[in-house]
C-alpha cells in the first residue's frame, strides 16, 4: 500500500470510528502536509525552491505544527506551505514513531 492510499484509509477509519480512534487525529490532520515531502523525494523533485514565496503561505497552521515551529524556533516560517509540510512530517515522527527508532535516527 502506497503512502497515499494509507492516508485515505486512515480518514476513512477515522471518521468511522472517531470515538475508538483519537490516537489517529494527528495522522488526518497532517497526513497530506507529510505526502508532499514524501512525494517530491519520491520524484526526486526539488524541495527548496520557492520556498518563502509569498503565494506559498497558509492561512491555518494546525496547533501541533505551531508548537513544534515554537520549538525549534521557526514560529514566523510556519504558514510557508513547505515549511508547514516538513513540520508537519516531524510532527507526525514524534508522535508514531517507537522510542528506539527515534533513537536510531538520531545515531544516523
Amino acid at each position: 500500500m502506497d503512502y497515499g492510499c494509507l492516508i485515505k484509509f486512515v480518514k476513512f477509519y477515522y471518521s468511522k470510528y472517531k470515538n475508538k480512534s483519537k490516537s489517529l487525529k494527528k495522522a488526518v490532520e497532517l497526513g497530506d502536509n507529510a505526502r508532499y515531502v514524501g512525494n517530491t523525494c519520491a520524484h526526486n523533485s526539488v524541495f527548496i525552491i520557492n520556498v518563502f514565496e509569498e503565494n506559498n503561505k497558509l492561512k491555518n497552521v494546525n496547533a501541533s505544527v505551531t508548537t513544534l515551529a515554537k520549538q525549534t524556533d521557526v514560529s514566523k516560517f510556519k504558514k510557508y506551505k513547505k515549511v508547514n509540510d516538513l513540520l508537519s512530517l516531524c510532527t507526525l515522527s514524534k508522535a508514531y514513531c517507537s522510542e528506539s527508532v527515534l533513537k536510531y535516527k538520531e545515531k544516523i
